[in-house]
């Protein structure tokens, strides 16, 4: 059919979306092309949605490289403690009515989906020949962490704060229950 898209013209897709936001000097994807983003690369945990779509797979070694960077980055700023996965490194660029009423929303906040994506991403990661896999450790720590947090509120909070209480602000308080427990479940049956 002429709707479908070629393989190469994907593979050109791809190599330009690399090109284009991988910035190869903080092993991260930019969060935006903005000026902000271009002067001051942080880290967004948006970009997991790489491994999440499968647009990078870690079974194929030229692109595991850039989803184990990626690990490596959030490890080494320690933005996957006290548990979970934490939004964004810094504050982030936000319109004023975030500013003004969830102050917090998309920067020092953990957030469960994301923190699923990567729990997956850590399991993806494991070298299954290896009985010392800190891949597997640290995927089963942040299981756990999140099983806790869920179980003390009995539900699956959106957002999390850096406190490990459910974010709320002026203007808005997380959800509780919400759809995303499925990654978590799928998290945990990996």
């Amino acid at each position: 059919s002429s709707d479908l898209v070629s393989d190469e013209k994907l593979e050109t897709i791809k190599n330009t979306l690399l090109e284009t936001f991988w910035h190869a000097e903080k092993w991260i994807f930019l969060d935006d092309l903005s000026q902000h983003s271009l002067q001051n690369p942080y880290f967004c945990a948006d970009s997991l949605i790489a491994m999440s779509t499968r647009f990078l797979r870690p079974e194929i070694p030229e692109e595991r490289i850039y989803l184990e960077k990626i690990v490596e980055y959030i490890q080494k700023n320690h933005l996957d403690e006290p548990f979970g996965i934490h939004y964004s490194e810094r504050r982030t660029q936000r319109h004023w009515p975030v500013i003004l009423g969830a102050p917090h929303y998309a920067d020092y906040t953990i957030w469960s989906h994301w923190s699923t994506e990567y729990i997956k991403l850590l399991i993806l990661l494991a070298d299954n020949s290896s009985e010392d896999n800190t891949y597997i450790a640290r995927a089963k720590k942040h299981i756990e962490s999140l099983e806790e947090r869920m179980l003390h509120y009995g539900g699956y909070p959106e957002l999390y704060d850096l406190k490990w209480d459910i974010y709320k602000s002026r203007l808005y308080r997380s959800v509780l229950r919400c759809s995303w427990i499925v990654g978590y479940e799928q998290a945990k049956y990996m």
